[in-house]
């Protein structure tokens, strides 16, 4: 499909580049801590969910992971993904 962009699609690409090699360098620095790695997955999640965007987790991940990670977030759309995710997984009280 990029053999047919031309010039034009030129910025979008490096736009595209630049956004993933961010993205490699943030995973770079959270891979040694486990932790921080788990922030970080909790607040991408809760940025997905605000889209709109469909997600698909492990119901034992999500209890045992991401959960604690995103109760904590100061973030509302987390509070808003902890709901749906917990009525989803039957969670709900």
């Amino acid at each position: 499909m990029l053999a047919y962009a031309g010039p034009g699609w030129s910025a979008s690409y490096q736009h595209m580049r630049r956004q993933y090699e961010a993205s490699q360098l943030r995973l770079a620095q959270t891979d040694d801590d486990p932790e921080a790695r788990l922030a970080a997955e909790a607040a991408k999640l809760a940025a997905a969910h605000r889209a709109g965007q469909w997600l698909d987790i492990d119901p034992d991940y999500y209890k045992s992971y991401l959960r604690p990670r995103l109760r904590v977030s100061p973030d509302p759309a987390a509070a808003a993904l902890v709901s749906y995710l917990d009525r989803r997984f039957g969670l709900a009280s």
